[in-house]
């Protein structure tokens, strides 16, 4: 399909996150989607559908305001790809939250699906923000 398609889905994702509506996040992925939270410094292990819904589910109370802001977009249509840089905030149990990413989706060849989310995270964020979870007794 033509890259519009391939944009338009990895758009789709990114409303499903500012809607924080695990349905619609899951309804846009293939069943054979993988989702890698990085660095792998992170030691987070990568994730297919259910484990990905359960932890999202874990996580989706302890956040309000959830929005995620695209700064920047590059597209790769032969390989069906697209890559955002973006930042998010919200607010936490513990008051504020900010985080910036680089977002990869690997597409179905009909660009409808993702198969794979490469989410890398701002390490040094995403150590506070567990330690500030633990302020809140989660």
């Amino acid at each position: 399909m033509h890259g519009s398609e391939l944009l338009h889905t990895a758009l789709a994702v990114i409303n499903a996150y500012n809607a924080w509506d695990v349905d619609a996040i899951m309804a846009l992925r293939a069943p054979d989607c993988i989702h890698r939270v990085l660095p792998e410094s992170l030691g987070q292990p990568a994730m297919n559908n259910t484990e990905y819904r359960a932890y999202f589910e874990s996580i989706q109370p302890l956040f309000e305001n959830w929005t995620i802001t695209i700064t920047n977009t590059i597209e790769d249509q032969g390989a069906h790809k697209v890559g955002f840089h973006a930042n998010s905030t919200g607010t936490m149990c513990a008051g504020p939250y900010a985080n910036e990413y680089a977002l990869f989706f690997h597409m179905t060849d009909d660009d409808a699906l993702v198969l794979e989310i490469d989410e890398f995270v701002d390490s040094d964020h995403t150590k506070d923000y567990f330690v500030r979870l633990g302020e809140c007794g989660v």
